[in-house]
C-alpha cells in the first residue's frame, strides 16, 4: 500500500508539474494573442485611414483634372533663349480669363518644396519699381509689421505706402 501511495504521489506531482507548465504556455499564448489582436486592430485602423486618404486624393485628382480641362489659354510657349544644362526651360502662359489666372495663383503655395515654381511676369518698369520697394518691405517686416508688394505698390499693415 505504501508503494502504491508513493507512486500515486509521484504521479500526482508529475501531473501537477505538467498542468503548471501547460497553464504557463496557455498564459503566454493568451498574452501573445492579445498583442496580436491589438496589432491587428491598429493595422486595420491604419488601412482604413489610408483608404480614406486614397479616396480623397483620387477625388482631388479628378477635380484638378476637371479644373485643368476648363482653363483656357490664350498663348503658351517656352521662354526664349538657350537651354541651360540640367535646368528645365520656363514656360510662359497667357491666360484667356483673369479668373483662371487667379485660381492658378491661389494654388502656388502648394508647389513649395517641389521642383516647380510659378512667377508672375511684369513689365520692366514694374520690375524696377518692385526692386526698389523690396528693401522697404523687408524693413517693415523686421519691425513686426505685415507687408507685401502687389504689382508696383507696397502695402504695410493693409495700407499702401506712397514714396
Amino acid at each position: 500500500m505504501a508503494v502504491l501511495e508513493k507512486d500515486t504521489k509521484t504521479l500526482w506531482l508529475a501531473l501537477e508539474d505538467r498542468v503548471k507548465r501547460v497553464d504557463e504556455r496557455v498564459s503566454k499564448l493568451e498574452h501573445s494573442t492579445e498583442g496580436a489582436d491589438i496589432a491587428v486592430a491598429h493595422v486595420s485602423s491604419r488601412i482604413d485611414d489610408l483608404e480614406r486618404e486614397r479616396n480623397s486624393l483620387r477625388e482631388d485628382l479628378t477635380n484638378s483634372k476637371e479644373t485643368m480641362a476648363s482653363i483656357k489659354f490664350e498663348r503658351v510657349h517656352r521662354s526664349p533663349g538657350e537651354q541651360t544644362r540640367g535646368k528645365a526651360r520656363s514656360i510662359i502662359i497667357k491666360f484667356a480669363f483673369l479668373k483662371d489666372k487667379e485660381s492658378v495663383r491661389r494654388e502656388w503655395k502648394q508647389l513649395t518644396g517641389t521642383n516647380y515654381n510659378v512667377w508672375e511676369q511684369f513689365p520692366p518698369e514694374v520690375v524696377a519699381k518692385r526692386r526698389q520697394l523690396l528693401p522697404k518691405m523687408k524693413e517693415a517686416r523686421s519691425n513686426g509689421k505685415r507687408s507685401w508688394i502687389s504689382y508696383d505698390t507696397l502695402y504695410v499693415d493693409g495700407r499702401p505706402v506712397r514714396d
